[in-house]
């Protein structure tokens, strides 16, 4: 019975150990498009960002817009979407992937060829850089929870 428990507890320390690493990578840039998942909520307006396509609700001059986003592309600090609705004059919207030195998200906004910041913004989801950015199980870790489970199963048969 010992010999289960300690089974037990190994499993879950190396499942701890793999979720701390998985959480403090990136994803390569312009990878994992379908993957992302991440909202951006600020005062001004409410972002979210589904793999290549988006959704943005803002207010620009006191009007109110809600915009299709679709992606067109990322770097290591930003991720860039066109609208295909919204206001007349929004080109582009660009979401930082890392929270400044307060912890927050910027968004920034195109409008006739020239990007100016639109707001901070509280962000969360998969592939941001924050204590609130989701994990995603790799491949690498369901084999080896798998495995463990096999082991620890002939070693209650045998005890």
């Amino acid at each position: 019975m010992r010999l289960v428990s300690f089974c037990l507890t190994l499993l879950v320390c190396m499942l701890l150990a793999t979720t701390s690493q998985a959480q403090q990578e990136q994803p390569p840039v312009g990878k994992n498009l379908e993957g992302r998942r991440c909202a951006y909520l600020g005062y001004w307006g409410s972002f979210h960002l589904i793999g290549t396509d988006g959704s943005a609700a803002y207010t620009l001059d006191n009007i109110k817009y809600i915009a299709h986003l679709r992606s067109t592309g990322d770097d290591v600090n930003f991720w860039y979407y066109s609208p295909s609705n919204g206001d007349p004059t929004t080109t582009h919207w660009a979401f930082a992937r890392k929270p400044d030195s307060c912890g927050m998200y910027w968004v920034w906004r195109a409008d006739r060829g020239r990007w100016s910041s639109y707001e901070p913004t509280r962000a969360w989801g998969i592939g941001l850089g924050s204590q609130f950015t989701q994990t995603s199980v790799s491949p690498g870790l369901e084999s080896r929870v798998t495995d463990l489970e096999t082991r620890v199963k002939k070693l209650e048969d045998k005890y």
